[in-house]
């Protein structure tokens, strides 16, 4: 259940930066198309300590929530998106 309710607040903050492309549901995985390359991306992500995937031949990223994902998680990938 806290899974799903951060999944639903990860898709609400990229929204307003990045195509979220999956439709609300109770998932606890976000994908989103980014504005330029995903594998480059998901590099300067992790260079940045934020951990996400890309899925392969798709242009998506992917996040994956859990109960363990944080306010701040959430605000340090906001914040780490060019």
């Amino acid at each position: 259940e806290r899974g799903a309710e951060v999944a639903g607040q990860c898709r609400a903050l990229l929204a307003a930066r990045v195509e979220v492309v999956v439709p609300e549901s109770r998932s606890t995985l976000v994908s989103f198309r980014p504005g330029g390359d995903p594998t480059a991306l998901v590099a300067l992500l992790a260079e940045r300590g934020v951990h996400v995937r890309e899925i392969p031949g798709s242009g998506l990223v992917r996040v994956s929530c859990g109960w363990w994902t944080s306010a701040d998680d959430l605000d340090r990938l906001a914040g780490a998106l060019p």
